[in-house]
């Protein structure tokens, strides 16, 4: 399908999830005890590194739980630094024991990944005020995007990810002086807040379903076990937060949005991560000299936002497939994340209704 380009699938795939990991990143920046260049330099190093662990693409994106909910509840450096290093020993140390994450059931993993398509959507249209005639064309703009990119042999996502990032280097603006205020010390409660959520969410989509999502993609350089897999994965996860944080650098995860994001932008093989890494590093370099924060346009990262969405919406036809428990899974998962915003919540829900759709299951084998 992405033949028409050959050998530029990796570079463009490279640019795939920067919709995604700049905002986040440029965010995190301003908690007092952070640097744009140190957050961007230690991402564009764990990219290097996935290039040689992984021999596939491998997304590099914040820990969103921990960076959303820090702002939001006012954590400090310190918080947020020693919330990832905690986060990265609890996988080390299971990777070490050869244990898998937690035993999240399939179904469940593809409720989270439905969900989390639905959440880029929905982000999407929230980072822009549209009028009705605005998000009617914005509507149908995705909509043509979309099929073109599935249709047309070209990584249409890859290139439209390239000039937006052209863009935002044009109107790259100096840092803001402001900052957000927040408390000194380690709260017992802001730790729980932002690592509680956060291992249910790493362990759901940064590890069982990245895993699948690699699986998925890449099915002849992923034959080894899963549970193989998932152990690389927990262990770059973990050495890699436990590096991080020691420089206050970026707390991160292998997220399966981002691995989509790259994917259906043309990457195809592990120099996508090696691309990745040279990009961030040197635009960490240029922030450092310059004060350079790029800046991307809302329109277009609704646009992007929502194409990765998108896609990423093809991990709910196991569950169409399933009949009606599929169905109403499926239902319950969009509602919640279209309701609450909250991955957690469509996780706890899945879990639940599996686990009575198991119990059923059992009881009418039986019978």
């Amino acid at each position: 399908m992405r033949s028409l380009l050959p050998g530029w699938g990796d570079f463009l795939g490279a640019f795939g999830d920067l919709p995604v990991l700049l905002p986040l990143v440029i965010l995190l920046a301003q908690v007092p005890g952070y640097s744009l260049p140190l957050l961007l330099g230690s991402a564009g190093v764990a990219s290097l590194a996935s290039f040689w662990i992984f021999r596939v693409p491998v997304s590099i994106q914040p820990l969103k739980s921990i960076a959303i909910a820090a702002v939001a509840l006012g954590a400090g450096s310190e918080e947020i630094r020693v919330s990832g290093m905690l986060l990265g020993a609890f996988f080390l140390v299971l990777a070490a024991c050869r244990k898998t994450p937690l035993p999240i059931p399939e179904p469940v993993i593809r409720s989270v990944q439905t969900a989390l398509g639905v959440l880029l959507v929905i982000q999407g249209f929230r980072n822009v005020v549209l009028g009705p005639v605005e998000l009617t064309l914005m509507i149908l703009a995705v909509a043509a995007f979309f099929f073109l990119d599935r249709k047309s042999g070209l990584p249409l996502l890859g290139i439209g990810s390239l000039m937006a990032f052209i863009e935002a280097c044009v109107r790259a603006r100096e840092p803001s002086t402001a900052s957000i205020n927040i408390q000194d010390g380690i709260r017992g409660s802001i730790l729980a807040g932002l690592i509680l959520p956060q291992l249910a969410l790493t362990s759901a989509n940064s590890i069982a379903g990245a895993r699948l999502a690699l699986q998925t993609y890449f099915p002849e350089q992923t034959k080894e076990t899963g549970s193989r897999l998932e152990r690389r994965l927990m262990s770059s996860i973990g050495v890699g937060n436990l590096l991080s944080g020691l420089f206050h650098g970026l707390p991160f995860c292998h997220g399966a949005g981002g691995i989509t994001a790259h994917v259906r932008s043309g990457a195809k093989g592990p120099l996508m991560n090696g691309v990745l890494g040279i990009l961030l590093g040197f635009l960490a370099w240029l922030s450092a000299r310059t004060g350079f924060v790029p800046v991307l346009e809302p329109r277009i990262g609704c646009l992007l936002l929502t194409m990765i969405g998108l896609h990423h919406l093809n991990f709910a036809t196991p569950l169409i497939r399933k009949g009606k428990g599929g169905w109403i899974l499926l239902a319950g998962s969009v509602s919640l994340i279209v309701l609450t915003s909250n991955l957690l919540h469509v996780l706890v829900f899945a879990l639940i209704f599996t686990l009575i759709e198991n119990s059923r299951k059992l009881e009418n084998a039986h019978e």
